[in-house]
């Protein structure tokens, strides 16, 4: 047994424990985790993966392709169907754009080099999530929204540029356009809701099972913020309600709010592994990378927030 699942294994068994010793506040933490599943990831990412799985299964993903190529060639090396996968990462949130990039690898219109790529800066928090969740709801300011974003945004950027030098050559001058046989039906209308769904539920269990851990953890008496900040990383939705209620400074704390949405959290790291199985990436092309960008953002964040505070 290796020692990744030695520590995987023992890690269950102590959370195995945790719940029979603490049953009601566990019971309390699923519910948490369950209704934010059903009342916000449902109704955000069902729409959207029921549409984009339709349109890359169609001729509309080869004009996408042909337009953005020159600009996306250019800017990270990368065809132009990859700006997909960072337009609808950007927009729905975690994890459609590892959903995107599954598909777009599957399907043969990206090589397994140019999606390990994208996997370092495609998938991303959306921007409602930013600005109505954390800066509104948590942080009781909506104006925090922006330098949020751009915290966020930035240190993605700078994140895709230096790992586009450990992908040299991704692009392929030749992409062959994607002859689609699909004849749209109710039949295949119920094959992508019921694809759909089976990643949904995918996703609404990681972020059941830490939420348990997130909510348990974040009731012991230590009110350190680096403590806090290692919990937070269990669950994003729970840690980021538990970042923003820390008692530290406001620039500290939006910097670490930005850190968090831009890592995502192990829940999320959870949710992509589940996405990009059928299409052979290695999750080490997306784990390693986030932590490096979640310390980006963080750097960045402090930066603009301490312009943005002054002003």
């Amino acid at each position: 047994m290796t020692k990744r699942n030695i520590i995987a294994y023992t890690f269950f068994a102590f959370s195995l424990i945790v719940l029979l010793i603490f049953p009601n506040e566990s019971i309390s933490a699923g519910k948490e985790g369950l209704l934010l599943w059903f009342n916000v990831i449902i109704p955000t990412l069902f729409p959207f993966m029921i549409l984009s799985y339709i349109i890359l299964h169609s001729p509309i993903i080869d004009l996408i392709n042909k337009f953005f190529t020159p600009f996306f060639k250019v800017l990270f090396g990368v065809s132009g169907v990859a700006s997909y996968a960072l337009i609808m990462g950007v927009l729905s949130g975690y994890p459609m754009g590892a959903v995107i990039v599954n598909d777009l690898v599957s399907s043969k219109r990206l090589t397994k080099n140019e999606g390990s790529y994208l996997l370092t800066f495609c998938n991303n928090p959306s921007p409602m999530f930013i600005i109505g969740f954390i800066a509104t709801s948590l942080l009781n300011d909506p104006k925090l929204g922006l330098p949020l974003l751009l915290s966020i945004y930035s240190g993605n950027f700078i994140t895709a540029m230096l790992y586009k030098k450990s992908y040299p050559s991704t692009y392929i001058s030749k992409h062959l356009a994607h002859k689609s046989n699909m004849n749209f039906s109710f039949t295949y209308l119920d094959d992508c809701m019921a694809q759909t769904a089976k990643v949904l539920l995918k996703v609404g269990g990681y972020i059941v099972l830490f939420s348990i851990p997130t909510v348990l953890l974040s009731s012991l008496p230590i009110n350190h913020i680096g403590f806090k900040f290692i919990i937070s990383t269990f669950d994003l939705s729970n840690g980021a309600n538990l970042l923003a209620h820390s008692t530290c400074s406001i620039n500290l704390k939006c910097s670490l709010l930005s850190a968090l949405c831009a890592f995502g959290s192990f829940s999320v790291v959870g949710q992509t592994a589940s996405v990009i199985k059928s299409s052979g990436l290695s999750l080490k092309h997306y784990f390693f990378p986030k932590l490096i960008n979640g310390t980006i953002t963080f750097i960045c964040a402090l930066l603009i927030f301490e312009i943005y505070l002054q002003n």
